[in-house]
């Protein structure tokens, strides 16, 4: 079984549309499998009906807060969690610190993409494939991404990854022609 398919769905739980749109889309680039709610009841419900290789969850929903829902993923499920969060009060940052075991990483919003894809890579153990990444996904060498994701091949590798990959590839420079 190859990577991409070995890894189970993610599932992200936030509150905030537009982030929920972005984070989808960029997974999707990255071949992640996704699944997105915006309520605790939602979360609690998509982990009693199928597994789930990683909880991303907002620290503050609109009918609860993450760690509840961390908790839950991992002592009824056994789900690992990433946390987002914006600024934490104590009483969120003690809340975070009591779930040593299901608490892989806190993102601290806003966040890089990059930073993104590396946390998932770390607690998933595989590969980085970020979309934006500056090094092919299967081989991991030299060749430069060309960010346009066309699936072209690397030039060590031979373009098994998910991402255009080319060792000589540099970004056209704008001509000036003097008068």
């Amino acid at each position: 079984m190859d990577e991409v398919t070995a890894v189970q769905p993610l599932l992200i739980v936030n509150c905030y549309p537009d982030m929920n749109r972005f984070l989808k889309r960029v997974l999707d680039m990255a071949a992640y499998e996704a699944d997105i709610v915006t309520t605790l009841v939602e979360g609690k419900e998509r982990l009693a009906e199928r597994p789930y290789s990683l909880l991303i969850c907002r620290n503050m929903l609109g009918d609860g807060v993450g760690p509840d829902l961390i908790r839950h993923a991992w002592e009824q499920h056994r789900t690992p969690s990433l946390a987002i969060t914006g600024v934490m009060s104590k009483e969120e940052m003690t809340a975070l610190v009591s779930l040593p075991e299901a608490l892989k990483g806190v993102l601290l919003v806003p966040f890089n993409i990059e930073e993104f894809f590396a946390t998932l890579a770390r607690v998933l153990g595989h590969k980085n494939r970020s979309p934006f990444s500056r090094t092919c996904p299967d081989c991991q060498g030299s060749g430069e991404i060309a960010l346009l994701i066309h699936r072209k091949a690397c030039s060590k590798c031979g373009g098994k990854g998910t991402i255009s990959c080319r060792q000589s590839y540099s970004p056209p420079r704008a001509v000036h022609n003097a008068p």
